[in-house]
């Protein structure tokens, strides 16, 4: 029977950074919107696919959570319908 020996591999440098360098607190402090301290409660429904696809495309392409989203249309529903 022939026996195999693993090769010798040198072990990697850990001292090596490959994330990079943090940002600075002042660019730190300004990259995420500042939310109400409201607890958040499930709102569960369905809707069509085809909305669904076109809702969360529409929240992606403007950098902000569905949830965001939803809440600032039904805030412009509401305004446009108590005129």
């Amino acid at each position: 029977m022939r026996r195999c020996s693993m090769a010798n591999l040198a072990k990697p440098n850990k001292s090596v950074q490959r994330k990079g360098m943090p940002p600075k607190e002042e660019e730190a402090s300004d990259n995420m919107p500042v939310t109400e301290k409201e607890e958040k409660k499930p709102l569960n429904f369905k809707v069509p696919s085809s909305f669904r696809k076109k809702f969360k495309n529409f929240a992606t392409n403007h950098e902000m959570p569905m949830s965001e989203l939803l809440i600032l249309c039904f805030e412009e529903y509401e305004k446009k319908k108590s005129i």
